[in-house]
């Protein structure tokens, strides 16, 4: 017969776990909601917008398969030994990274995304929920970060088996023009953001194996409202550190022949934030500025043809 106090125990954490996955729920909920249109600018389900605060629910953040110390000590020693310098964040030398940034165009056709593959978190979702009349493939999750590519099974492709975004790559059948990139949102917790961007690196490898005849395009890490900017993960200021995973993203691209898409400063205020009234939790687009995403995208084109 268990004490009382086992008993008391089992229940707190029985209650604990009901909260928890009741909080996850409608944290991923809202942001599908948000995404089809259904929470928009003005309306009457403002107030939910206090709902989704990724203090409180952490769907993007550090409790997303963080990288180890031991191993970030190993990738990075693995890095400097090779003399490799995808690592080095120093300062950008503008003419050999303006090249990378793709340029305003003509607006291209809906045929431009049949061959065009999008892979993401869950801002990439959004835009996907957002955009359902688009032609593209898309591979994102709530919650995905760059380092489970090969680990994170979610994708059906032919049948009730879920794959890897990597796996449904090699099953899908398709020959993929271009290949969008969106993380950064996820890893912002990372204790070393060398390890991140050796990470983009690395999946750009095996993206490149998979895809021969794809371009690749590393899309900015967006920017969060200030109120979820000194929010969203303790000890750091989060745009602060979007700023620094930027400007290495946009290295990277310089170094291994990638584009570079500025979704920054597309969306970023004066102060350098997403402007509070464009997202229900200063981080998930709403519906239609997803759509301005989507419009920048067809008018930065690259790869066409």
């Amino acid at each position: 017969m268990l004490s009382f106090s086992t008993r008391k125990n089992k229940r707190k954490h029985i209650f604990s776990l009901f909260v928890f996955i009741t909080i996850f729920m409608a944290s991923a909920g809202m942001i599908v909601l948000s995404a089809m249109g259904v929470f928009r600018e003005n309306s009457g389900f403002a107030w939910l917008s206090s709902i989704n605060k990724l203090e409180k629910n952490k769907p993007d953040t550090n409790t997303i398969a963080p990288i180890s110390e031991e191993e970030a000590i190993l990738l990075i020693g693995d890095a400097e030994n090779k003399g490799d310098d995808v690592l080095n964040s120093g300062n950008i030398e503008e003419d050999l990274t303006i090249d990378r940034i793709l340029k305003e165009t003509l607006p291209v056709s809906d045929e431009y995304f049949e061959q065009t593959l999008f892979i993401g978190d869950s801002r990439m979702l959004g835009l996907h929920l957002s955009c359902q009349d688009i032609k593209a493939t898309f591979y994102a999750a709530v919650g995905l970060s760059i380092n489970q590519l090969n680990t994170k099974d979610f994708i059906k492709v032919d049948s009730e088996t879920s794959y890897t975004v990597m796996e449904a790559i090699e099953k899908d059948g398709r020959e993929y023009k271009r290949v969008y990139l969106m993380f950064g949102l996820n890893e912002l917790g990372w204790s070393y953001p060398s390890v991140f961007i050796r990470s983009v690196a690395d999946t750009i490898v095996q993206l490149r194996e998979l895809c021969p005849e794809a371009e690749m395009c590393i899309m900015a890490v967006m920017p969060v409202s200030e109120e979820a900017n000194v929010s969203i993960y303790k000890g750091n200021v989060a745009n602060e550190r979007i700023r620094e995973y930027n400007a290495m993203l946009l290295e990277l691209a310089s170094d291994i022949g990638c584009w570079y898409l500025d979704t920054y400063n597309l969306f970023s205020d004066e102060q350098g934030s997403l402007p509070k009234d464009f997202a229900p939790d200063g981080i998930h687009l709403y519906s239609g500025k997803n759509r301005i995403l989507m419009n920048f995208i067809l008018s930065h084109a690259f790869a066409f043809g």
